[in-house]
């Protein structure tokens, strides 16, 4: 008899903060930078620039997006500027999709679209398929 082919995991990975803009930008960018996280700032189309980063995450979505809200609503003004004129802003959800469990759920509560939509910021995800190395042994 042989053994059952282990499965992939579906895991939450992490949230990324992500905006489009067509302004410079520069305190928004500094400012995350300055807490340890890696900014990205492209060009993009059809606005000037699509600036995002992932900052270290809680143990899921529900809650990491909270987190940022509350951070967001507490950044220095020049900050929450850019934030503010942004097009375009977005929690992006990130996750690794595999097998295991069966039936991965996981639930954004009222309070957290409450807090993005509070932010004038959408909520997005992405799925990618779990590493080989996410096995189960």
């Amino acid at each position: 008899m042989t053994e059952p082919t282990p499965r992939l995991k579906t895991e939450f990975i992490s949230v990324e903060i992500a905006i489009k803009t067509d302004f410079e930008s520069d305190a928004f960018v500094k400012w995350f930078e300055a807490q340890d996280n890696y900014v990205a700032k492209l060009e993009c189309a059809p606005h000037k620039w699509y600036i995002y980063f992932a900052p270290i995450p809680s143990r899921d979505a529900n809650t990491t997006i909270r987190k940022l809200c509350e951070m967001i609503r507490e950044l220095p003004s020049d900050v929450r500027q850019d934030w503010d004129r942004a097009g375009h802003r977005e929690f992006f959800a990130g996750y690794h999709v595999g097998g295991d469990p069966f039936c991965f759920t996981e639930h954004l509560d009222v309070e957290t679209l409450e807090a993005a939509a509070e932010l004038k910021a959408g909520i997005g995800y992405a799925l990618y398929p779990a590493p080989p190395n996410d096995l189960d042994e």
